[in-house]
């Protein structure tokens, strides 16, 4: 496949500009094009559960143009950073209509996962005005990406807002409770190293700076920081997988991948992304080029 992204430039297009667009790529010999939705609700009015139906219009067209052309369309429907506004009525503590990206929040808060899971089944069991086909049934769909770039391997995690990280503290503390019995037991384990802001009292415990885990570490911080790692690949792995069986209960017969994304340090810490990312079909890796895209690497590529 020779595959690009420029499928979202559509939405400004008119019906013939657009097909020409599809004719353009189509000589050039793309035969792939990604679409970066925006599902999310846009107005405060609307419920977060519901999904952006211009968006799925949109998707929907594109879909169609392309495929007259012979060009396979990919779906990324929810990328953080093309969220425009989080409104108080989503639930999510901490963010606001100012705090759009929510790097990290899908996987530990239920209210974003449950609609995103709404939104994609509005998106792909609607009929295609275009052709009447539902996009879980249209074969011009070659692959299906559950989420654009986000991670709990990036340097991300370690900058999420104070209301989501006590909640990351407290899932963090009943995993250690599930796997030791008791945070004394895992305390032990690790010689009683401890992080500021420990509060097993409370039902909480810290999670060291994901930076922590791209260095040499030794002796108890080894110890913790590798139940952590574990803790976090067993929570991504868990949401993909409930994803991808939420596509496939809805009727989705495309590939599936989970993300693109990549960790902190492609050495220590790329096993663990992979693992998480194997439920699904497909294993996704992004290349960035120039002009918008350059710079020093200081971990290997992935």
């Amino acid at each position: 496949f020779w595959a690009v992204n420029g499928a979202t430039e559509a939405n400004k297009m008119s019906d013939v500009d657009l097909a020409r667009y599809a004719r353009f790529l189509a000589k050039m010999g793309v035969n792939v094009i990604r679409y970066h939705g925006s599902l999310h609700p846009v107005n405060s009015w609307d419920p977060f559960d519901k999904a952006n139906t211009v968006e799925i219009y949109n998707i929907q067209r594109v879909v169609s143009a392309m495929k007259k052309e012979g060009i396979y369309t990919t779906i990324s429907p929810y990328y953080t950073q093309m969220v425009s506004k989080v409104f108080d009525s989503w639930g999510i503590a901490g963010y606001s209509a100012n705090d759009k990206k929510m790097e990290g929040v899908i996987f530990f808060h239920d209210g974003l996962k449950n609609a995103y899971k709404k939104w994609v089944q509005e998106l792909y069991t609607a009929p295609n005005p275009f052709t009447g086909v539902p996009l879980k049934d249209e074969p011009a769909v070659a692959l299906i990406q559950t989420q654009n770039e986000d991670g709990l391997f990036w340097f991300t995690i370690s900058s999420v807002k104070p209301e989501l990280q006590n909640l990351i503290t407290q899932k963090f503390y009943s995993w250690l409770v599930n796997k030791y019995k008791s945070i004394e037991e895992a305390q032990k384990v690790w010689g009683n190293v401890t992080i500021s802001g420990d509060n097993p009292s409370a039902g909480e415990m810290v999670l060291y700076n994901i930076w922590d885990a791209t260095q040499n570490q030794t002796g108890g911080k080894q110890l913790r920081l590798t139940d952590q790692i574990q803790f976090l690949a067993e929570t991504q792995r868990a949401f993909y997988q409930e994803i991808y069986q939420h596509y496939r209960a809805i009727g989705c017969k495309q590939l599936i991948n989970c993300s693109n994304w990549k960790p902190a340090d492609a050495v220590r810490l790329m096993d663990a992304e992979r693992y998480t990312n194997s439920v699904s079909d497909v294993i996704a890796t992004n290349r960035y080029y120039s002009p918008g895209h350059t710079g020093y690497k200081s971990t290997p590529d992935y």
